[in-house]
């Protein structure tokens, strides 16, 4: 059996990779979403630098702190001049596990939506209109 030290740094070597499967398998073993990087980074704001959709959604069902990592998701969906092609299924995972984007997080505090620039956020915001209409569950601010 690997120690918990072994457990967790694999995970931040399968979110490296972007291997969503070997993230779930990881948790499953033992190995703690939320253990930080060098006592810093956690997994999901590892994941954030070059999201995957299985990752992060292996993250946040193994039980991550979604309101620690959607600022930084956001941030990197729209890093670098492009956005990302799965940018709205992304985001819609956070919406899914109940993560408010209007909550103000971090310092300075920011939302979600003001992380995101021009080009990506009228798309977040129909994302999070959708999921008001679509999907059961929080209904977050306007």
């Amino acid at each position: 059996m690997l120690s918990t030290a072994h457990l967790e740094s694999a995970l931040f070597e399968a979110v490296e990779q972007r291997d969503g499967k070997a993230v779930s398998h990881l948790i499953a073993a033992g190995a703690n979403p939320n253990a930080k990087l060098g006592g810093t980074t956690t997994a999901l704001r590892h994941a954030a630098s070059e999201p995957t959709l299985g990752v992060i959604q292996a993250l946040l069902e193994g039980g991550a702190d979604g309101e620690e990592g959607i600022n930084s998701v956001v941030f990197y969906l729209d890093h670098g001049g492009t956005v990302h092609k799965k940018a709205v299924e992304i985001f819609t995972l956070f919406l899914d596990h109940g993560i408010d984007p209007a909550a103000p997080r971090g310092w300075p505090k920011q939302t979600a939506l003001s992380v995101a620039t021009d080009r990506l956020r009228p798309a977040l915001e129909k994302a999070i209109a959708d999921h008001r209409t679509t999907k059961k569950g929080p209904k977050f601010a306007k």
